[in-house]
């Protein structure tokens, strides 16, 4: 078996309503109401097809990768413990 690599795209649309012609061209993950975006998973193979697909819908304002899958997951522990590369505590300010 084999495991496809999944991309994360954000869909802003104009209205929520359309919502479900989404599903066709992938896995909706997350939808806000508020802000009126639309998170899809879809195999990374595909993801640049499909966002020009999914750009020229009518309801679609704008389409865009989403970077989570570059994050590095246990960064967030890494800044608590200070030992991130780069990563400023503020314990030692001379000002």
């Amino acid at each position: 078996m084999e495991i496809n690599q999944r991309q994360e795209i954000v869909v802003w649309v104009h209205s929520l309503r359309q919502v479900r012609q989404l599903r066709r061209y992938g896995s909706v993950l997350y939808t806000s109401r508020q802000m009126k975006y639309v998170l899809l998973y879809v195999n990374a193979a595909d993801a640049p097809d499909l966002m020009d697909k999914i750009s020229k819908l009518r309801f679609v304002r704008s389409v865009e990768l989403s970077h989570r899958n570059e994050l590095d997951p246990n960064a967030g522990k890494a800044i608590e413990r200070g030992t991130l590369a780069g990563a400023h505590t503020g314990a030692d300010d001379d000002d």
